[in-house]
């Protein structure tokens, strides 16, 4: 045998081995990257559906809160209407009032100051012009008015608790209609 041969075949065999190995190795390379695209891709597919999900979420739970709101707007309004409404009843009626005792000084010296507690300056025995409408009902009920400026600190002060109360009411109702409390009961 020619030893020219005996080379050629081991160079031969040696290029075979080699370049198997590396077409091995693409061939291996080329399996993993096709395995992590298709791992890649399904996770971008659950990523959108993900997505797609909380975008949902988003939307439903800002419909639940502009709804909330235009609820909450409404009762205001409402509320507001009613308040109106209340304060020119009880306007209408003689105002509010306090029983004349209640108002009757504990020392008589102090009844003869002028403006004596009271806020308008006026002695606290001081009566409403003879004929006035105010006379007339403080003779049938044995009450006296209060003065306009404590009228409409009042229903200033119930108009903003009763807004307090209809804001807390509503945002009890939405922390419990969100799931955020618990079982609504």
């Amino acid at each position: 045998m020619n030893p020219y041969t005996i080379i050629g075949a081991l160079l031969l065999l040696i290029v075979t081995a080699l370049g198997g190995a590396h077409i091995g190795k693409k061939l291996e390379r080329e399996k993993w990257q096709a395995e992590k695209i298709e791992m890649q891709s399904k996770q971008v597919a659950e990523l959108a559906t993900e997505f797609n999900r909380y975008e949902r979420m988003v939307n439903f739970n800002n419909a639940k809160a502009r709804k909330a709101s235009e609820d909450h707007a409404k009762e205001l309004a409402a509320q507001k209407t009613a308040h109106a409404a209340t304060v020119a009843r009880t306007r209408a009626a003689g105002g509010l009032r306090i029983d004349r005792a209640a108002c009757a000084a504990k020392d008589p010296a102090a009844a003869q100051g002028p403006g004596a507690g009271r806020p308008d300056g006026r002695a606290a025995g001081a009566e409403p012009p003879p004929g006035s409408a105010d006379r007339n009902l403080q003779a049938e009920v044995g009450s006296i008015r209060l003065p306009t400026e404590v009228e409409n600190d009042l229903f200033d002060l119930v108009e903003d608790a009763d807004k307090l109360a209809t804001q807390l009411r509503n945002l009890q109702k939405w922390v419990r209609d969100n799931g955020h409390y618990g079982p609504g009961e």
